[in-house]
């Protein structure tokens, strides 16, 4: 069983259940926004009187499930709670970096559930959504650097490039040994600590040489 349907399981048994009888206002919104009818998904906004929540939030349910950009944007602007399901996960996970950056924009989560969506854009080989998520402050040393893990097994570099600098090495290291990961699985992070102790290396040698360079030129003065 793969890391993302265990997550989409965990998400899907995290939010609240909906109710079951709808009200006319979320039908008629979810309704215009499965059409994709961007004109009458303005006007049942401007005509809106209980101003219920519930609405807009299954509305944005159903309009991330289409990939309505636009209309995810209406939502949004509307009021609709990007947190109120699993919206970026779902988005990273389908690799929709356009509704991810919206919804991130009106205050999604990404943290949410344990680095949910992170981890599914790593899991994906999705760079453009793994530095979107990173950019805007997703942890990717949760759970003992486990992206970095992901990315380094599947040999995805441009992923593990991009994670390397946010992880924990040493214990992404450390944990990888301990889950007995091949060295096929190790090699992008067995490269990359060999680089960057070969440019260690180089840097203290180049220091002793150029102290050494001075003190000779010292001599010669004197």
């Amino acid at each position: 069983e793969s890391c993302v349907s265990t997550v989409l399981f965990a998400l899907m048994n995290a939010w609240p259940t909906r109710p079951k009888a709808p009200c006319r206002e979320a039908v008629l919104l979810c309704a215009a926004v499965r059409n994709g009818s961007i004109k009458k998904v303005q006007q049942l906004l401007a005509a809106r009187r209980k101003k219920e929540l519930y609405a807009l939030d299954r509305a944005l349910d159903t309009a991330c499930d289409h990939r309505h950009l636009a209309i995810v944007e209406l939502l949004l602007q509307a009021g609709a709670d990007p947190n109120a399901g699993p919206f970026l996960y779902l988005m990273a996970e389908d690799n929709d970096c356009d509704i991810a950056a919206l919804l991130i924009q009106h205050g999604a989560n990404v943290h949410a559930h344990n680095e949910a969506a992170l981890i599914a854009a790593v899991d994906n080989g999705d760079a453009a959504m793994t530095a979107l998520l990173l950019n805007n402050g997703a942890n990717a040393q949760h759970n003992r650097s486990h992206a970095l893990a992901v990315a380094s097994s599947a040999g995805n570099r441009e992923i593990f490039d991009l994670l390397y600098p946010h992880s924990n090495v040493d214990i992404c290291w450390q944990e990888m040994q301990k889950n007995g990961c091949s060295n096929e699985e190790r090699w992008l992070l067995e490269e990359r600590v060999r680089e960057e102790k070969a440019q260690q290396q180089r840097v203290v040698l180049g220091t002793a040489l150029g102290g050494l360079g001075s003190a000779k030129l010292s001599q010669k003065k004197m």
